[in-house]
């Protein structure tokens, strides 16, 4: 009942219009599942966008990366300097560096010996 006293009547039209949008949302949502949407988007999209045939590897791109998730979250921050010391003396290796490899594995040492208390401060003081 209304507050004038009158009762609401149900229209006959809006049902109708909300059965009809019922069912096509549930056509929809079939739809959604029943289609193959990744087969669809590869037909969709040009062959040549991705280039499968590059044979690159992570360790000959790591040292080309701006920043790298495990260099900068301070919790695995000595892993990932590792990581990317490992790469750096195998590519002076490759070249014959000698002289480099030998830093190289200095600077191992000493990312090595550092504590992640200290790797932290020095995260938290550079920004």
């Amino acid at each position: 009942m209304l507050s004038d006293g009158s009762a609401l009547k149900a229209d006959p039209k809006s049902a109708e219009n909300n059965s009809t949008a019922g069912a096509v949302a549930i056509f929809i949502a079939l739809a959604c599942v029943v289609c193959p949407w990744r087969t669809c988007i590869a037909r969709c999209s040009d062959e040549g966008d991705v280039n499968e045939n590059n044979k690159t590897s992570y360790a000959e791109r790591a040292l080309y990366f701006p920043s790298d998730y495990d260099r900068e979250n301070p919790l695995t921050k000595k892993q990932g300097d590792l990581r990317v010391l490992d790469i750096r003396r195998a590519e002076a290796e490759k070249r014959g560096d000698h002289a480099q490899v030998a830093a190289l594995e200095q600077e191992k040492v000493a990312v090595a010996a550092q504590s992640t208390t200290a790797q932290m401060g020095q995260y938290a003081s550079a920004n």
